[in-house]
């Protein structure tokens, strides 16, 4: 994997604003977007026809295991270099949605920072169900808060582990988002 230096991956907690992030570098400073989260729902929707979380965690946690822990990363890479061979305006490139340690490792090895955006959990509730994704638009408060809590919780220390708060621990910059 060749060294940028124009790399940032986003992470953060659920409905932080990674993608919002993402969006704002895309149209005033002309960076590609890439979404881990966008590449997994589409392996889930052809493997199981399911865009719901646990389908999610669990295709995630496949790939990783299978294709090795900073693959969504590595070919957000790829399809990088491939776009800035046809189109060489693209200043750089930001991967939203890491979610495992090794993702946050392929960023770095590549020379990029890590940013980690972070809200407080009422203005994240509001986000999601406004944004109206999948079924969880359906959770109240309290079982967000559950949800949330059990993932951080599954966090694991290997590369493949999801593992938000260790993403976080490793972060160049902690954005804290709590505007609507």
């Amino acid at each position: 994997m060749s060294k940028h230096t124009n790399i940032i991956g986003l992470a953060g907690t659920f409905a932080s604003g990674k993608d919002t992030l993402a969006h704002y570098l895309v149209q005033h400073y002309n960076y590609l977007h890439v979404s881990t989260g966008d590449m997994v729902r589409q392996e889930a929707l052809k493997e199981r026809g399911s865009i719901e979380r646990p389908v999610l965690h669990e295709v995630a946690d496949n790939l990783r295991r299978t294709h090795g822990a900073g693959v969504m990363v590595e070919l957000a890479i790829k399809l990088f270099e491939a776009k800035l061979a046809e189109r060489e305006d693209y200043k750089g490139l930001v991967v939203s949605g890491l979610r495992s340690l090794g993702e946050a490792k392929a960023i770095k090895a590549a020379g990029g920072t890590l940013v980690f955006t972070d809200a407080p959990i009422e203005i994240r509730y509001e986000r999601m169900v406004s944004r109206q994704r999948d079924s969880e638009t359906r959770l109240s408060l309290e079982e967000f808060k559950e949800q949330e809590a059990k993932e951080l919780e599954t966090a694991g220390d290997s590369d493949e582990s999801f593992n938000i708060l260790g993403i976080r621990d490793m972060s160049d910059a902690i954005l804290k988002n709590d505007t609507d």
